[in-house]
């Protein structure tokens, strides 16, 4: 799904890329769910991979800047932080080259979680914005 909104202040242009195939980890291994925010001129362009975690297993999840990412942190917090699935507790600050790294909760309830991931961008005619992208995240 690819989106773009137009922000009157600056006219800066949002464009969100969120994949439609969902991600899922691989036994043994940290499922790395990456993040790209760049800021090309007046536009904000974001990508953010689908992503199904297992609460049987354990799961763990590494939350990642994408090489090429021009932001230098991201913060995420769910919805419903009583709800939330996940150790430990948010909000989960991403800063490049360090992921974050979060563990299903084998308790969690299966279904569909939102979050907001927020960050600042700031393109090159230097005004800076804040944006909020707002995916989801499935436990099965």
């Amino acid at each position: 799904m690819r989106r773009a909104i137009a922000q009157s202040a600056g006219l800066l242009t949002l464009v969100v890329g969120i994949p439609g195939c969902a991600r899922q980890p691989v036994a043994g291994r940290p499922l790395d769910v990456r993040v790209t925010i760049t800021c090309p001129q007046r536009l904000v362009n974001v990508t953010v991979q689908g992503w199904v975690v297992h609460r049987s297993g354990g799961d763990q999840v590494n939350l990642q800047f994408a090489q090429g990412a021009n932001v230098t942190a991201i913060t995420i917090t769910p919805k419903d932080p009583a709800l939330w699935p996940f150790t430990p507790a948010p909000p989960y600050v991403v800063q490049a080259g360090r992921p974050q790294t979060i563990t299903v909760d084998s308790a969690a309830t299966p279904g569909t979680y939102r979050y907001n991931i927020v960050g600042t961008c700031t393109p090159p005619n230097g005004v800076a914005q804040t944006i909020t992208i707002d995916p989801d995240i499935v436990v099965d």
